[in-house]
């Protein structure tokens, strides 16, 4: 057996996989359109690899991404956050979330998904709570942060 991996060439995260029997044309040419159906729908630009199961690890969206070479790598944990924070005169509350790579996704509190390019998120409150923030990029293992404001 083998995978098939759908992956964004551009960043070599993996979007979706398939388990198939080795040198089967049939369903290379399946995978092939597959790729190309995904690409009309998504307008994205993504190309299929044919990548081997490593022993007993199965390659997953979750766990690997495609590097330069169409080879299956493990994500790692991320390098690491620093939190700062801050309450004004007025009680409002400020934090900073720094050391996030480029092309990192969050995933605000609200629901809100951006995409962070400068290393950084800041944000303000003058409601008590904790905050969940997700980090997800397509070469680290995505990771949730909390962050609570408790006024002084």
């Amino acid at each position: 057996m083998g995978t098939y991996a759908y992956y964004n060439v551009d960043t070599g995260e993996i979007l979706s996989t398939s388990e198939v029997v080795l040198d089967d044309d049939t369903n290379h040419a399946n995978a092939e359109q597959t790729c190309a159906d995904k690409n009309q729908y998504l307008g994205h630009s993504f190309e299929v690899a044919y990548a081997y199961c490593l022993g007993e690890e199965q390659i997953k969206t979750t766990t690997h991404y495609l590097n330069a070479d169409k080879e299956p790598v493990p994500k790692t944990a991320f390098p690491g956050f620093i939190y700062t924070s801050s309450v004004d005169a007025s009680g409002e509350f400020t934090g900073v979330i720094t050391g996030i790579p480029v092309d990192t996704r969050v995933t605000w509190p609200d629901g809100e998904v951006t995409t962070e390019t400068d290393g950084e998120v800041s944000f303000t409150s003058n409601v008590e709570q904790v905050f969940t923030f997700i980090f997800h990029h397509c070469h680290y293992l995505e990771e949730e942060l909390e962050v609570e404001y408790i006024s002084q």
